[in-house]
């Protein structure tokens, strides 16, 4: 049974407890009488502590915080291998992400720490040690930092293969040691000495052969989360080839004056030659080293501009196209002497010339049933106001002002919403949905409609709240945006989930309902996805019918 209208995690937490109960009675209270411990500290009038009890206080309350952490390693294993993380949707890393509410890159390195240092069950039930008992050890105890930690995993991930087990062992215990009375910074020296002690020929074999070619690095690109102020940082390792595309668009893109954004005549065109031309036929058929005598002789013109009989005839002046070509560099000269911008901002401005060439070409098909384009929707409130923020297809925030500039060469695309924020009907017959449907889905979903997804709409299909095969109709009420991985989840079987629209009445209408399966929530409450829409969050409606519609969090 469905609970027709639930919630997001957001309101009402007393529909759902803020923290799972614990069923054992023991444990229970064992983990009542800790968290008890933690809140009586944290009442005691720290003002009136001694400096000296400040430290220790400190120190030791780190030293609890890492052993605590050590210690779940275990329990996090003993988690995957019994399954118990079977009712969260998706891998090991996004179910680890959905329970402690972390993103999917913190959950997957903890979960690949926890193989390393917590214990660990084989196929017949035995506990086994972890993988570095001895670093695990330290760190149960408090006497090791992450990045202590980092930096013996990276030593062992370096050592070589043959390096016996006892060797092994005893450079843990020796690490370990040492980390476990310096900090970091003092550490790396001690692990770069000691690899160079166990791997003296580095990359050499034992046989004296010649080292294997090193295997050249990955090539990648990664753009990293936009700020709050709209900009974006990232990093990447470019092959050669990509290489000399990018210096090949600089060499002209990048240099002063060309495409500049701020400048209300740039450089659009540059043909500057550097002071040289292409070579032409001599239409006299002469030798280089002729006398201009020969030239001018028999035409009564003395190579100045003078014929005969003092006529002004232009010989030896300028030509029309040499007068040009100094008035475009006189341009191009003043327009570099405006460009204020250094060297990378120029190569950032040449790279997004090239890369909104390169879209407005069509030359890179279609993409779920659109153009590759930059696909950007905003309010008509703010477009008349000229300030806030737009949203693109691929959940980036843009200012109105620059999406205004963009939209000088764009194609335009009007989608009309009700007071409420729902589209007005567009409906098809057909099952998969149209090009117009998905670009409605793009301004009203903005991205996959699945409890705290973050993915953006271009990784999305259209999803059917009502499956297709049930009836279900391709109208634009009846859709909604799912990314790959959360669109494989809803079904009618056991651990499945399932999909409702919002009635009306409702604090959110229209929006999509995921309904847990009930392993998860009993109740199967419906979760509303507010990462596309933060607005929501920070100005809640005040208007609607409130019956049945609490916030409940995301069920543990």
């Amino acid at each position: 049974m469905l609970s027709g209208d639930g919630g997001s995690g957001v309101d009402g937490i007393e529909t759902v407890p803020p923290a799972p109960e614990v069923s054992d009675p023991e444990l229970s209270m064992l983990i009542n009488r800790v968290e008890s411990a933690v809140a009586e500290l944290a009442g005691q009038a720290s003002v009136a502590w001694t400096n000296a009890d400040r430290r220790a206080v400190i120190q030791r309350m780190e030293m609890l915080t890492r052993s605590v952490t050590a210690h779940s390693y275990t329990w996090l294993n003993e988690l995957i291998t019994q399954h118990g993380l079977d009712i969260y949707p998706g891998s090991v890393p996004s179910s680890v992400a959905w329970m402690l509410r972390i993103t999917p890159r913190t959950a997957g390195a903890r979960v690949r720490l926890a193989a390393d240092l917590g214990d660990r069950t084989s196929f017949s039930g035995e506990v086994l040690p972890p993988l570095l008992p001895h670093t695990a050890a330290a760190l149960r105890a408090g006497l090791l930092d992450a990045k202590h930690v980092q930096m013996i995993r990276e030593f062992f991930r370096h050592l070589p293969r043959d390096v016996d087990p006892q060797t092994r062992e005893l450079a843990e215990q020796q690490l370990v040691g040492f980390a476990s009375t310096r900090r970091p910074d003092d550490f790396a020296p001690l692990v770069a000495n000691l690899d160079s002690i166990l791997n003296p020929d580095g990359d050499y074999d034992e046989d004296g052969k010649p080292p294997k070619p090193p295997k050249r690095r990955d090539a990648f690109f990664y753009l990293g989360e936009q700020g709050a102020d709209g900009m974006s940082e990232g990093e990447f390792c470019v092959d050669p080839e990509l290489r000399a595309y990018l210096e090949a668009l600089f060499s002209k893109a990048a240099k002063p004056g060309m495409y500049n954004p701020a400048d209300g005549k740039p450089i659009v065109d540059d043909d500057e030659t550097d002071g040289t031309t292409t070579p032409q036929p001599d239409p006299t058929g002469r030798d280089a080293g002729a006398s201009d005598e020969g030239l001018w002789g028999g035409s009564g013109c003395d190579g100045d501009g003078n014929c005969a009989g003092g006529i002004e005839c232009g010989c030896g002046t300028d030509s029309d196209d040499t007068a040009e070509a100094k008035k475009k560099a006189a341009a191009h000269d003043a327009a570099a002497a405006r460009d204020i911008r250094t060297p990378r901002e120029r190569q950032h401005d040449a790279l997004k010339l090239a890369l909104r060439h390169t879209l407005a070409s069509g030359t890179l098909g279609t993409h779920r049933g659109l153009p590759v384009t930059a696909i950007v929707t905003m309010t008509l409130r703010d477009l008349e106001a000229g300030r806030g923020y737009a949203k693109t297809a691929t959940g980036s925030r843009i200012s109105i002002r620059d999406a205004i500039r963009m939209a000088s060469h764009a194609h335009h695309y009007l989608t009309i919403f009700d007071d409420h924020g729902r589209a007005l009907y567009l409906g098809r017959s057909k099952r998969i949905a149209s090009a117009d449907q998905r670009i409605v889905l793009i301004a009203r979903d903005r991205g996959c409609s699945f409890p705290s997804c973050t993915r953006p709409a271009t990784w999305c299909q259209a999803h059917h709240v009502t499956d297709w095969i049930d009836g279900g109709n391709t109208d634009i009420d009846s859709l909604t945006f799912g990314c790959d991985m959360h669109h494989a989840l809803v079904g009618t079987g056991p651990g499945k989930w399932a999909t409702t629209k919002t009635t009306a009445g409702h604090r959110y209408p229209g929006r999509t309902l995921w309904h847990p399966p009930t392993g998860m929530d009993p109740k199967r409450r419906g979760l509303i996805n507010h990462a596309h829409h933060p607005e929501e969050v920070l100005y809640p409606p005040d208007n609607h019918d409130a019956s049945g519609d609490e916030e409940p969090r995301q069920p543990a």
